[in-house]
């Protein structure tokens, strides 16, 4: 009897799989004090994320004329912004993986025909942008069904909602960048970034149009939190795939099985429509879109010579630049040449501009001075979650993204420790440069006084140096020169370590920083502030220190 090879697509599920094995293999075999570190870092950020919302529900729930409808939509909205945030994300990792990676030119090599090879990179894209999002968003899930009384049915059900809905963004997201590869594949760059802003203009006017917050008085909070959600639109649309996922969510809060049953049917034959999409896309275009994808595309459209570089390479104004502004000088023209990374890099510049725009439509008369003080360290919490997102993103990689041609540099008349310190430096004037415009944008915005915009700015340089050190430290303790895809270098141990690590680390800092407030009120002495800075900064510069000082020795033991 002939044998029966297996399909192209099986081989792939196959070789993902034992790739899967081989990491929980390594995982088990790395030390005891690394696989506890994940494990407790793991369970603290689900444990602050369970309890964060679990108070907030309880809070909310506690007013009995306007708390059940405005919890229910407060999930609305979680699910609207992470049907945003999740697809945008998925949209930019599936580029790097299906047009990009060095793993998808190899596919291409082999017997294989364009489809599984293009789902997948897909299924990839999917896995690596949405893990991050169901374990954060679990706990607010479980939080809900505790304050509603669900039975144990419910938990079993929200999860596997909140699953069929991060596959339904992702699928989205990948859509997106085959629909935008196809516009804009010769496009400049200043075509491009005029589209972008016009985008975000149209996009960022309509929201903001959606209400009125000149209307809304400090008299009751939640009254005016309650108008704005019942004013958003987007909210009770059907045709929003966010109202499914929330539906799906009340019913099984409620009891309601089939009514679950049926928005979860609605997702999931909303997902599978997908599939013939990417199947008569990935059979007659993706092959003939990859290899032109290899082709340089204009970036800089000039009107001088055309062998003319874009940028000046350094010295050239008579200044020695030196190993240092070297590397810094190669690191900067590689991350404006990635087109992953700087996509990514406009995303989250403009994320924060909508952010420091969408609080200046809050009226200073809103809040009390307790509500105040909540607010700036919501604020604060808020704007180190992104420079944390920013880090662990473009700065943790940076050693990996070296890759096989890191001997170059390691037989360079340098000290490791020097590069790790490059690294360092470089990072600190990208991620202090965006979160200090951030922070002042944000302060004038609230109308804080001086003296909060002062410590706001402070806590931001804190937390921006540690980040930086946190992300470059775990980098070069955990490099992956083999990888030549950042989103799958942040995902790996030394990325996951970085996660959390940068998350308690923000939250000791910001702990520090709010401690005077919760000891004595609003206006605590200036003694205690004092005292708390001074504690902020000694933690800051402790960790850093110990982080950097690993990836040096890390990074001077390796071989290459």
């Amino acid at each position: 009897m002939a044998f029966k090879s297996p399909s192209p697509g099986l081989v792939l599920a196959w070789m993902r799989l034992r790739t899967l094995r081989n990491l929980l293999l390594d995982f088990r075999r790395d030390s005891v004090a690394k696989t506890g570190v994940v494990i407790f870092g793991l369970a603290v950020v689900v444990g602050i994320g369970y309890s964060v919302s679990l108070y907030s529900f309880k809070f909310i729930q506690s007013f009995p004329a306007i708390g059940a409808p405005l919890n229910s939509r407060l999930l609305g909205l979680l699910f609207l912004v992470l049907f945003t945030m999740v697809s945008i994300s998925t949209a930019i990792v599936a580029y790097t993986s299906l047009f990009l990676a060095r793993e998808t030119a190899f596919f291409f090599e082999q017997p294989l025909s364009p489809v599984p090879i293009f789902f997948a990179k897909a299924i990839e894209s999917v896995a690596f942008s949405g893990w991050a999002t169901l374990i954060l968003c679990l706990p607010v899930a479980a939080a809900y069904g505790v304050i509603r009384q669900a039975s144990w049915l419910y938990f079993l059900e929200a999860a596997g909602l909140l699953l069929l809905f991060i596959i339904f963004c992702g699928a989205a997201g990948v859509l997106v960048t085959i629909l935008l590869l196809t516009i804009i594949r010769r496009w400049t760059f200043q075509k491009l970034f005029i589209a972008v802003v016009a985008l975000q203009v149209v996009v960022g006017w309509n929201f903001f149009q959606s209400f009125d917050f000149a209307s809304f008085n400090g008299e009751d909070n939640l009254a005016a939190l309650n108008k704005f959600t019942l004013q958003l639109t987007a909210l009770q649309s059907p045709f929003v795939p966010s109202t499914w996922a929330t539906a799906g969510i009340l019913a099984a809060a409620a009891g309601q099985h089939r009514e679950m049953l049926f928005q979860a049917g609605l997702l999931i034959a909303n997902t599978l429509i997908f599939l013939p999409v990417f199947r008569t896309y990935a059979r007659y275009f993706y092959g003939d879109r990859w290899v032109r994808t290899a082709e340089p595309a204009p970036f800089w459209r000039r009107r001088t010579r055309p062998a003319a570089s874009p940028v000046r390479a350094p010295g050239r104004w008579g200044v020695d630049p030196g190993p240092m502004g070297v590397l810094i000088w190669k690191d900067l023209i590689t991350f404006i040449r990635a087109p992953a990374q700087i996509s990514q890099f406009i995303l989250f510049l403009l994320l924060m501009v909508v952010y420091v725009l969408s609080l200046m439509q809050i009226p200073s008369g809103l809040f009390s001075a307790q509500w105040r003080v909540v607010l700036y360290f919501c604020n604060l919490a808020a704007l180190c979650l992104i420079l944390s997102s920013f880090s662990s993103r473009f700065l943790f990689p940076l050693i990996s993204l070296e890759g096989q041609a890191f001997w170059i540099i390691g037989l360079a008349p340098l000290e490791r420790s020097f590069l790790v310190q490059q690294k360092a430096r470089f990072g600190r004037f990208l991620i202090l440069s965006l979160g200090l415009l951030a922070t002042l944008g944000a302060c004038l915005s609230l109308r804080f006084r001086w003296d909060f915009t002062l410590a706001a700015l402070y806590t931001t340089t804190l937390c921006g140096w540690l980040l930086t050190a946190l992300a470059t430290g775990f980098g070069a303790a955990y490099p992956s020169l083999a990888e030549d895809n950042p989103a799958r270098i942040a995902v790996g141990l030394g990325g996951t370590l970085n996660f959390f690590a940068s998350a308690l680390s923000i939250a000791a800092i910001l702990a520090f920083e709010a401690a005077p407030y919760l000891l004595t009120g609003p206006q605590p002495p200036g003694t205690l502030l004092w005292m708390a800075h001074l504690a902020s900064f000694l933690f800051t510069l402790l960790i850093a220190h110990l982080v950097l000082r690993l990836g040096e020795r890390s990074l001077r033991r390796m071989d290459f």
